[in-house]
């Protein structure tokens, strides 16, 4: 905001919406908000008031997707080799190995574009039309307007709609279970106060049930 409008004043004298709106400022103002972190982020980590912390990302890599196999495997009414036998603890080690690896390749990714899009937007692009003096014509104004419209769509369609898209049956499913729940049609499958086939009732706790040598 201080480069923004700084530059604003000291090139046409005043602050205004036409002033502060001329390329140059503006350009400033984006310029310094995109290259401010490299400055901030050193600056914040290792003045000696807020020396690192040294974090090992052990915990963050601990966070994992819930699903039905940590409950089985951590549940005090369930038993997991009853349920699934052996199983359930290699499949639950196979689930946060496949989703390791996922992550794995999706920061890659994310790097990847992350860098061939800063060099296209702030050097490729403008960088050689700001350092030419070059004046747009008719046909390449109206160029540059189409890519950006076409940009815009294209980010709203990578945002808004693939990950409804991508989360199209789980959507789905929470929508019918609420349906069905609304209803009165939904069943008891997947509580964990089910257990073989008998409902446990909601007043007896996972201490009386361990208790109980055997569930008629």
């Amino acid at each position: 905001m201080a480069a923004w409008l700084g530059t604003t004043y000291a090139t046409a004298g005043e602050i205004t919406i036409e002033s502060t709106g001329a390329n140059t400022p503006m350009l400033v103002g984006n310029v310094v908000a995109l290259c401010s972190p490299l400055i901030f982020i050193p600056l914040l980590t290792y003045v000696p008031p807020l020396k690192p912390q040294k974090y090992d990302w052990v915990s963050m890599a601990a966070i994992s997707k819930g699903d039905d196999s940590d409950i089985v495997a951590s549940s005090a009414i369930l038993d997991p080799e009853n349920m699934s036998g052996n199983g359930a603890a290699l499949q639950l080690t196979t689930s946060q190995a496949a989703e390791r690896t996922q992550l794995d390749k999706s920061a890659k990714t994310a790097r990847i574009l992350c860098v061939i899009l800063a060099l296209c937007f702030i050097i490729l692009w403008p960088m050689p039309l700001f350092g030419t003096g070059y004046v747009f014509n008719k046909s390449f104004f109206t160029g540059w307007v189409v890519v950006g419209i076409i940009w815009l769509f294209f980010s709203t369609a990578v945002v808004v709609f693939l990950p409804l898209w991508q989360s199209r049956r789980t959507i789905s499913h929470t929508f019918k279970s609420v349906v069905a729940d609304i209803t009165g049609k939904g069943t008891k499958r997947g509580r964990p106060e089910v257990m073989q086939g008998e409902a446990v009732s909601g007043d007896v706790t996972p201490a009386q049930v361990a208790e109980k040598p055997e569930m008629k």
